[in-house]
């Protein structure tokens, strides 16, 4: 079922809340001064049935100047507007005023209702008609039927019902299976219950025991009970005015301004980008950096207006702004707004939220206004695409993604990015990842240039390590996640990970040249030198070849089983090594042990070579150490 609020709006003294009494039979006036004086300061609620079946909430408004923002508060809300016009008086200022409002927060349907026409004569009644069809031509209510009443000798008021059913019928419904979001407008304790809020669900839904979390304070809660028009029930729909008893909650953290929602829909800011029009009929115009007074949901906060590539804007116009606001508040995309000026208080524009949680931007700097264009009028999967090019990251978490958009379809423009091959899905221990297409190829070319040049510097190294190509180009990415990149990295075929070494593809280790030669004459050495061979600098020495670059071919012998390292300046060549341990093994038939000194006189060489050789068998659990002799382990 669709459920719908009929708020009213108009002139103060024009009849409105005698006419919900009228409607509906309950004083919207709950207040003591507003009985006292007659006049609506806080925004009231009602509620009756229409002819089709439905329940229908009304908000009931102030309509004197002074209380434009609990004006602003209740009209948030509304699904279908009444605009009350006294036939004794005709559109006055808070009638236009209300109208500006309305038109600003994109409320597109609604009726007049002509009230007190007991007060005036049949041609008065038809100069304030032709007036206020005059007024309205320009406006969302310029072909809206117009009823003429009389609350107190109940005129007109069966034709006012049929109306308003006919508007509700033909208005929106509203979106019930997103996640739940209401403003609060009152709260307060009960007795033996607690703490308890008011508001209108503006979207999703809501049931008894949900969790939820009360923003911008962060301070999480849980449904106890919900009642809807003074009636308990177990959930709470889209449309409907709804009073929710809060668990671990005080009646002063719940104040007018706050928002209910599921935990981490929401997040706290203290700026926005916005889409802003001014009124055309403003006196002056608005001028860059100058104090606000900031309307949207239930909320006022004072803030600046951020004018990027000019300093004045002119009545009438529309332009994307930046509001930094004095104090934090929750929002989010798409929702409307009305700016008033800080003094004179007079509503001076309005528009929609572009960004929730934007970043802070400079004034004349290029690029920006195009930025903010595309957010407010560009296709989600461009908006999406356009937010991950601006963060210079190849990979994003896609919750984090859908959530810093924004954007209430997100998801769906994520699976076309995807179907588009413009995003890649990965999954790692149950978090979804997404990765720019466009930034993983930028990275892989990045990559091939790091390698080709790493190639020609080290020609004899099978490639670069794996953690070198982590540190350099994929730095935030886990050991699993880097897995899953350096595979699609390599699905090109340019690149190629060996497990222990990332390397081009087309790449192998070749001795060529002078390498080749200093390789012939590093074997001819460790050949000549048996079990005493030169040690590094002193090699070096002798074949002329730079300590580093020796190195080089010495280590990719150690990679290719040609030799084995001794300590950092010995190095044996592989079949001089399983020379040695052969003869180890032949002394152990006829003996249990052997000490350093036996060892080394039966390799014939000093006590420098014979140590490091029987340290490196007993790292290979070939020998054990017992006191001063070692023996074979078996």
């Amino acid at each position: 079922m669709k459920h719908v609020i009929v708020g009213t709006a108009g002139h103060v003294d024009h009849g409105k809340s005698t006419l919900i009494r009228s409607l509906t039979g309950i004083d919207p006036d709950r207040l003591k001064e507003e009985k006292q004086r007659g006049l609506t300061i806080d925004i009231g609620f009602a509620w009756f049935d229409l002819p089709s079946g439905k329940r229908a909430g009304i908000v009931d408004v102030p309509g004197h100047e002074k209380f434009i923002k609990n004006m602003l508060a209740g009209a948030i809300g509304f699904d279908v507007v009444l605009l009350v016009v006294a036939a004794d008086e005709g559109i006055m200022p808070q009638t236009k005023e209300h109208l500006n409002i309305l038109s600003l927060l994109n409320i597109k349907s609604g009726m007049v209702a002509l009230t007190k026409i007991d007060m005036v004569d049949e041609e008065w009644r038809e100069l304030v008609i032709e007036e206020i069809r005059e007024q309205l031509k320009d406006t969302f209510l310029a072909e809206s039927p117009i009823v003429q009443v009389s609350a107190p000798q109940s005129l007109g008021l069966d034709e006012l019902v049929k109306q308003i059913d006919i508007l509700t019928e033909q208005s929106i419904a509203r979106d019930t299976e997103c996640d739940f979001r209401m403003p609060i407008d009152r709260s307060f304790p009960i007795k033996g219950f607690g703490t308890v809020v008011t508001g209108t669900l503006m979207e999703g839904s809501i049931k008894v025991g949900d969790s939820a979390e009360l923003q911008p304070l962060s301070k999480k809660t849980r449904i106890r009970n919900i009642q809807i028009h003074g009636k308990k029930a177990e959930e709470a729909f889209a449309g409907q005015r709804v009073a929710l008893n809060l668990a671990d909650v005080t009646v002063e953290e719940c104040q007018r301004g706050q928002v209910l929602a599921p935990q981490k829909l929401l997040r706290a800011t203290m700026m926005l980008d916005v889409m802003l029009k001014l009124l055309p009929d403003n006196s002056r115009p608005l001028k860059h950096w100058d104090r606000v007074r900031f309307y949207t949901g239930t909320s006022e906060v004072l803030g600046r207006v951020v004018l990027f590539e000019r300093d004045e804007m002119w009545p009438g116009e529309e332009l994307p702004v930046q509001i930094r606001l004095e104090q934090t508040l929750v929002t989010m995309r798409d929702d409307r707004f009305v700016i008033r000026s800080y003094s004179p208080l007079e509503t001076i524009g309005g528009g929609y939220i572009i960004d929730a949680n934007p970043t802070k931007k400079r004034r004349f700097r290029s690029g920006v206004l195009d930025d903010l264009n595309l957010k407010a009028t560009g296709q989600s999967a461009d908006i999406i695409i356009n937010s991950l090019k601006k963060e210079n990251q190849l990979i994003f978490e896609r919750e984090a993604a859908i959530r810093n958009t924004g954007l209430r379809d997100a998801a769906e423009a994520i699976n076309e990015l995807i179907e588009a091959e413009e995003i890649i899905p990965i999954s790692i221990d149950s978090i979804n990842y997404l990765v720019l297409s466009t930034k993983l190829d930028s990275v892989r070319a990045e990559i091939i240039k790091f390698l080709s040049t790493y190639h020609k510097k080290y020609p004899l190294r099978e490639g670069a390590a794996r953690a070198e190509i982590r540190s350099r180009f994929l730095t935030k990415a886990s050991a699993k996640l880097y897995q899953q990149l350096i595979i699609l990295l390599s699905e090109t075929g340019e690149i190629y990970d060996t497990g222990d070494f990332v390397k081009l593809n087309n790449f192998k280790v070749e001795y060529t040249g002078k390498y080749l030669r200093w390789y012939e004459n590093v074997i001819k050495k460790l050949q000549e030198g048996q079990f005493a061979p030169l040690g590094v600098n002193e090699m070096s020495e002798e074949l002329a070849v730079k300590v580093d670059e020796l190195k080089e071919i010495l280590n990719n012998m150690l990679r290719n089983n040609q030799a084995i390292k001794l300590t950092e300046n010995i190095y044996l060549l592989q079949t001089n090594y399983e020379k040695a341990l052969k003869i180890l093994v032949a002394y152990f038939e006829e003996h249990d042990s052997i000490d350093l000194a036996t060892y080394r006189n039966l390799l014939n060489t000093s006590r420098k070579y014979a140590l490091p050789l029987l340290e490196t068998f007993d790292q290979s659990r070939i020998t054990k150490r017992e006191g001063n002799v070692r023996k074979l382990i078996r």
